[in-house]
This record gives structure tokens, C-alpha cells and sequence, in this order.
């Protein structure tokens, strides 16, 4: 209970960092418009008052969370995945990483994505640009040295931007009804790749 939660006096940006784990470790179980100041408060042992020192209003500390939330998934899809694989495997590498992470947090994935199609225009801006970040991730690990071919021109681009976009569908329909399990999810999420992008195969890049 809030009575009985012992407040310890914090940096400013060590209590914001707090506050935004809270908020971020919350979403595992509900969605983002559910967050409740009350429960954010009790938890960081703070009065509600004191929120709203470091966020304006409940929908800007909403915005910092959904930002959190989406560096986070983009600082682990960065990290390097079969570095030493083909580019199918480190596609798949990532598309694990990527599966295993809204598995884990199905709430926080369908209030997160969702919420960005039909929310705010701040929390629009925020998952077009973490989706440049994801699309800059896979052209990147995908093409080899030579920067002048197919991957590296505008079609191709346009081709990742339509991929991203499918697998955001496919993953949220798989977490309301997983009828395939999640190693046949990435192969069909694998498979689509190459005719967006306009070249014949995965295997033949790198």
C-alpha cells in the first residue's frame, strides 16, 4: 500500500529514469492508456503530485514511456546477431530477437503499435522514426561493401518500409491467435522479404 512505501530522496534524472522503468515494466500487462498515476506513484514511493514535476501531464509521461519502449526494442535489434552467418541467418537472428521481445510483452506491443496508428501525433512521429532506425538496421546488415547496389537504392528502401509494416500485422494477429508457432512465423516473415526488396533471394546478398 502507498502508506507503507518508504520514499528514498533520488537525483532528478535518476527519479525520471525510474519513473520511465515503472512505466515501461507496467506495459507488460497492460496497455499504455491504462497506466494509472496512482499505481506509477505507489510504486516509486513518491506522491502523485511529484509526477508531474518531471512530466507536464500524464500524456507526455505516456509519450516518454512509448519512447523508452521503442529504444529499447531498437538498441536489441542493433546488437549483433550471427555476425559470422549469411544474411538470412542474421535476418533471422534479429527477427528472433525481435519475436522473443513482444512475446514477452504482448500488452505493451499492441498499445505501443496501435496506439501509434491511431494516437497522438507525437507518438506517431516516435514509431515512423524508430521504424527508419529498424529499416536502417536490416539494409545495413543485409547489403555487402559495394553501397551502389540494389539494396542501396530508393525501390529498396520503399520495399523495407512495406516489410516493416506486414511484419507489425503478422506479429500482432500471431500474438491474438498463434495458429503457426514462432520458427514458422519468421520463415514466412523471411520469405516475403526478397520481392519487396527486388532481388531474387536473401542468400544472394552480403
Amino acid at each position: 500500500m502507498s502508506g507503507t512505501v518508504r520514499r528514498t530522496r533520488l537525483a532528478s534524472h535518476e527519479r525520471r529514469a525510474q519513473l520511465l522503468a515503472i512505466g515501461v515494466a507496467m506495459l507488460a500487462n497492460r496497455r499504455l492508456e491504462d497506466l494509472a498515476i496512482d499505481d506509477i506513484a505507489d510504486q516509486a514511493g513518491i506522491s502523485r503530485g511529484l509526477l508531474f514535476h518531471y512530466f507536464d501531464s500524464m500524456h507526455e509521461y505516456q509519450v516518454a514511456v512509448t519512447e523508452a519502449v521503442m529504444d529499447d526494442l531498437v538498441e536489441r535489434l542493433a546488437q549483433p546477431t550471427a555476425e559470422d552467418g549469411s544474411p538470412a541467418e542474421r535476418l533471422r537472428g534479429s527477427l528472433s530477437v525481435y519475436i522473443d521481445y513482444i512475446a514477452e510483452r504482448p500488452e505493451m506491443y499492441r498499445s505501443v503499435i496501435c496506439g501509434a496508428a491511431s494516437g497522438h501525433e507525437r507518438v506517431r512521429v516516435l514509431a515512423d522514426r524508430t521504424r527508419e532506425q529498424i529499416v536502417d538496421l536490416l539494409l545495413s546488415s543485409l547489403r555487402s561493401d559495394d553501397d551502389t547496389g540494389v539494396l542501396a537504392q530508393p525501390a529498396a528502401r520503399l520495399g523495407a518500409h512495406a516489410w516493416i509494416a506486414m511484419t507489425e500485422e503478422l506479429a500482432t494477429r500471431w500474438l491474438e491467435n498463434p495458429v503457426i508457432d514462432r520458427d514458422a512465423l519468421i520463415g514466412r516473415i523471411v520469405a516475403a522479404l526478397p520481392g519487396l526488396l527486388g532481388v531474387e533471394t536473401i542468400e544472394g546478398l552480403g
